[in-house]
């Protein structure tokens, strides 16, 4: 019988997930009987041989995103201590170990999300869990940190980077991903336009509150339905530089 190869690649337990399975297929890392498929809807006999050239890197496709910024960014993580606010699974959280990262503090409002790697006996001392925490209402950490990384949901970044902030060095680093729909109160956004002015409000309410904006990408991967994101990195010392919105959209 066949059967889409995404799905075949969940069923056999090869990946934890559809959207790790259509990385790794587009991508052109899965075989199915010595013969290269890099369509995700593509159907197979369920009986073929299927092999893994290479593993999903991270345990989150949010692990991915960050590390185009980083290197879009230029900003080495080496030896560095970081905070992860809006954990999650922890897809940011191992983007940053895996990129020389110190020390991680992974936060989060869940409390049974963090994959179990990232706190298996390995990384003890390497991730510090603070989960069942609201980022919204404040941050409790007692070390100053250089890099911060935020993904959040169902809240604005106007909420969270009032309280990431006091945390972060004043020659410290602040990635963020924005998403469009939670900048505008929950109104999908579909309209470049509208793209343009969520984006230019928010660095403009940045810049009045003493964090600069030193460059923006767009996500290298869509969010929930397929919508949008971009990625932007802010400074806590004052930047001249001056960030184009529209040839981003």
């Amino acid at each position: 019988m066949k059967e889409r190869i995404d799905i075949i690649l969940v069923e056999r337990r090869l990946v934890e997930s559809r959207t790790k399975a259509q990385w790794l297929i587009t991508n052109g890392f899965v075989t199915v009987a010595g013969k290269k498929i890099q369509k995700p809807g593509k159907k197979v006999e369920n009986s073929l041989t299927i092999e893994l050239e290479k593993e999903f890197p991270y345990v989150g496709k949010g692990g991915l995103k960050l590390e185009a910024a980083l290197k879009e960014f230029s900003l080495m993580v080496e030896g560095k201590i970081c905070m992860d606010v809006g954990a999650s699974v922890g897809g940011f959280t191992d983007c940053l170990l895996q990129h020389g990262a110190k020390k991680v503090y992974a936060i989060d409002k869940a409390i049974d999300m963090l994959h179990p790697s990232l706190r298996c006996e390995k990384n003890k001392g390497k991730v510090i869990p603070m989960l069942g925490i609201d980022a919204r209402n404040s941050i409790n950490i007692q070390e100053k940190i250089d890099l911060a990384t935020i993904d959040i949901t169902y809240a604005s970044l106007k909420i969270i980077l009032p309280q990431v902030k006091p945390v972060v060095k004043e020659s410290g680093d602040i990635i963020a991903l924005i998403k469009p729909s939670f900048e505008a109160e929950l109104i999908k956004v579909k309209q470049n336009s509208q793209f343009f002015e969520i984006l230019l409000d928010l660095i403009s309410w940045s810049s009045e509150n003493d964090l600069y904006p030193v460059n923006l990408i767009k996500s290298p991967s869509l969010g929930k339905e397929d919508s949008k994101e971009f990625l932007i990195h802010f400074k806590l010392e004052e930047t001249d530089l001056v960030i184009d919105i529209k040839n981003l959209i």
